[in-house]
């Protein structure tokens, strides 16, 4: 499992942190071809939303005690979509500052 890790390419977030290298195995084994993901806010905080129809991808994500600083409260299982899965957001779609 350790060579395989290191063969594969990092996936980063829509907001440019490396994914840990178990949700970017889970990633790829769900999409291939992924390269930066991120959740359907962080892609509306790029300008870009989720195309309608796609599928998001099982990542696990740490739940928050809501203090700064410390370690997470468990993980749970959550959701984001590869750049491939969206789309620039259009004037009309456009969220307000």
């Amino acid at each position: 499992r350790a060579d395989f890790a290191e063969r594969m390419p990092a996936i980063a977030t829509a907001d440019g942190r490396a994914l840990s290298g178990k949700n970017s195995m889970l990633i790829s084994h769900q999409l291939e071809a992924a390269t930066i993901v991120g959740g359907f806010q962080q892609w509306r905080a790029q300008g870009r939303k989720v195309m309608k129809g796609e599928k998001g991808l099982c990542i696990w994500m740490p739940k928050s005690s809501g203090v700064e600083g410390t370690d997470p409260d468990g993980f749970f299982m959550g959701y984001v979509w590869d750049i491939s899965q969206t789309e620039p957001v259009e004037v009309a779609d456009a969220v307000p500052a």
